[in-house]
């Protein structure tokens, strides 16, 4: 058997997500999207480490070592630019942001309204968040 095509998983994705979303979006909906989205990142990470594995191999230790102080370094500076405050103190202007799209395009909204998307708000990461995350974790 052959190995897919490139693109095919995302071609695969946006059709399903077009025929999820044809009828209108669902709190289920939304969180498909978003867990199949994180999935494929996932896949795409796993596959550029294997990719990048052999290079690493033949580093030097002197190398290795110098990489890993660089990362931390700019770890730290990532940090120190991109991750003050509190988690809470973080999520407040994404929120606000988020709901004033979402007014500015829907008109007004409904208290129940107001708490899905804090809801979803809460449980979505932030951009920074995960690019500290993925910068710890190289």
């Amino acid at each position: 058997m052959s190995a897919p095509r490139p693109g095919t998983r995302s071609r695969s994705l946006v059709a399903a997500a077009a025929l999820r979303f044809a009828e209108g979006l669902s709190r289920e909906d939304l969180d498909w999207g978003y867990d199949s989205i994180r999935m494929q990142v996932r896949q795409s990470l796993r596959k550029a480490a294997g990719e990048f594995a052999p290079l690493l191999e033949r580093l030097a230790p002197e190398q290795t070592a110098h990489l890993e102080e660089r990362l931390k370094d700019d770890n730290r500076k990532f940090a120190d630019e991109h991750l003050p405050g509190t988690l809470a103190q973080r999520r407040a202007p994404h929120l606000r942001r988020n709901l004033e799209r979402l007014e500015d395009r829907l008109g007004t909204l409904s208290d129940a309204q107001i708490e899905r998307a804090r809801q979803y708000a809460e449980r979505a990461p932030l951009v920074d968040e995960l690019r500290e995350a993925e910068r710890a974790s190289r």
